[in-house]
């Protein structure tokens, strides 16, 4: 492989940057008229709410470590591609439905499980490719470079994807997702970087085998078991709150969707706001303070979102500046524990420790989402919005009482053999 010292001199990373913008770009029309079609068309209750966020990320926990051994033992590219087409026929089935009149709960509920496959598979995939594609001294670079233009689609995805909902309707919305799915996996197909071939499966090595090698391995290094404890505690908290915030600030709130579509654009923009500053002030503060005080600065301000029933004539201005805030803190917290993690693992495991992280991390998305709902039926939007970001807050404690806070550099000196 040929190592570049500048990433914008490197054609296939750039192919790669490219495609993940494009579909980040797209997929911010979907992650917004998703839950308007369930909440306004489809008439969804906070319990069918929490349900539709538990079937997107379901296959985290039932295929996740599955995928992690697929993408060890196979090129990771192919894969990518094919994730992306078989999403893109997925979403097109939506407008169709819609157009027909036969749109249903089930049909979203189905769409979004297979959905969540194809991007298990991609997302494990990718994390793999990239250290091996751009080489382990340009992880921090290129993961903050990625998170940057992923953002700028956040900040500028909500706005767009409310300007097509009003024009096209919110399935047909989708429609558009789905052609820069197939755009993006055209992009990966000019990628000319020629993968190792991988180890192949052997007879005394069994598939449970493959995956409990990736497991042990993350939970046999320190750090990474740390790291993953913390996303663990964020994720399930940060869930039971997503999965009636479109609720919360719909019927409580009375925000329109517009409006919340500039909320959410707001986040995107805090998002690129914080991949500018992660690699300063990793370099300033250190890695280890840097996770920490990046989950307890977002954790914070998120706070303000159920206070923001109390001043109900700012209740725009208060959500945008918790969603700014927090997700500024977010991507500077990704972009290091990603970096780390890449560096932390050696390249023939990455498919299989990425997994067994999201495994456990994303698995809690599902619990987290379920519980929101039920919390919501019960106890109301205002207090589930409430347990969630308290509960937030926790990860800065776990991290305060682990060796991570002694972490200073990322450097390709961090890999284990």
């Amino acid at each position: 492989m040929t190592q570049h010292t500048n990433l914008w001199r490197h054609a296939d990373f750039l192919a790669l940057w490219s495609s993940q913008t494009l579909a980040a770009l797209s997929a911010q029309i979907t992650q917004f008229a998703l839950p308007l079609i369930a909440a306004l068309t489809l008439q969804a209750s906070p319990f069918e709410m929490g349900l539709l966020v538990t079937m997107a990320t379901l296959p985290n926990l039932l295929v996740g470590l599955f995928a992690g051994s697929w993408v060890d033992h196979m090129r990771r590219r192919p894969l990518m591609i094919a994730a992306d087409i078989t999403r893109a026929a997925l979403l097109v089935s939506i407008p169709i439905a819609s157009v027909f009149n036969l749109l249903t709960l089930a049909q979203l509920y189905s769409v979004l499980f297979l959905f969540g496959i194809g991007t298990t598979v991609f997302d494990v995939a990718n994390v793999s490719y990239l250290p091996v594609l751009v080489g382990r001294p340009h992880v921090l670079e290129a993961n903050s470079r990625i998170v940057a233009s992923t953002s700028f689609a956040g900040a500028v995805g909500p706005g767009l994807a409310g300007v097509l909902v009003q024009l096209i309707t919110a399935p047909m919305a989708i429609l558009v997702d789905a052609v820069s799915l197939v755009l993006s996996a055209a992009l990966l197909n000019t990628i000319r970087f020629e993968e190792t071939d991988p180890a192949s499966y052997d007879d005394s090595t069994s598939l449970w085998t493959d995956i409990a090698i990736g497991l042990q391995t993350l939970y046999g290094e320190p750090l990474l078991r740390f790291i993953t404890g913390s996303s663990m505690l964020y994720l399930f908290f940060n869930n039971i709150m997503v999965a009636v915030y479109v609720l919360y600030a719909i019927r409580e709130l009375a925000i329109a969707p517009a409006a919340l579509g500039v909320i959410y654009a707001l986040g995107g923009v805090g998002a690129i706001l914080g991949a500018i500053i992660a690699i300063p002030i990793a370099q300033r503060l250190g890695i280890g303070y840097t996770l920490i005080i990046a989950n307890l600065i977002g954790g914070f301000f998120l706070l303000l979102v159920p206070m923001a029933k109390a001043i109900p004539i700012a209740a725009i201005v208060v959500l945008g500046v918790a969603q700014c805030a927090s997700q500024m803190m977010g991507a500077v917290f990704y972009i290091s524990q990603t970096s780390l993690r890449q560096m932390l693992t050696p390249d023939p495991m990455l498919g299989r420790v990425s997994a067994s992280y999201r495994f456990l991390t994303m698995g809690m998305i599902p619990l987290g989402a379920l519980l929101g709902g039920i919390l919501g039926e019960t106890v109301g939007l205002r207090h589930t919005v409430t347990v969630g970001v308290i509960g937030m807050l926790l990860p800065s404690l776990w991290l305060v009482c682990s060796p991570i806070r002694t972490v200073h550099t990322v450097n390709n000196d961090s890999a284990p053999s």
